[in-house]
């Protein structure tokens, strides 16, 4: 299966990034993606976001998680996830 590509644009530049999986969460009944666009921090390790969207949406604006509460419930979910695809 090939990495779905997408352009990520902001203010200032155009970013390619790479989604790593989609997934819905019933509790705040939303999509989410976590996606990376290739960086890496100072540990030497890949960026990886994670925000919220709209499958309908043919553009895929990404939302800002800004609750800190869904972010920790999502944080944990993906974190669960990534331990079940490394198994």
């Amino acid at each position: 299966m090939k990495p779905e590509r997408f352009i990520l644009e902001t203010e200032n530049e155009i970013i390619n990034c790479e989604t790593l999986f989609k997934f819905y969460n019933e509790e705040y009944q939303k999509h989410y993606i976590v996606y990376t666009d290739g960086s890496i921090d100072e540990n030497g390790e890949t960026n990886v976001f994670i925000s919220s969207y709209n499958p309908e949406d043919p553009k895929l604006e990404l939302q800002d998680i800004t609750n800190e509460q869904e972010l920790e419930i999502i944080s944990n979910m993906v974190d669960k996830i990534w331990s079940e695809l490394d198994d």
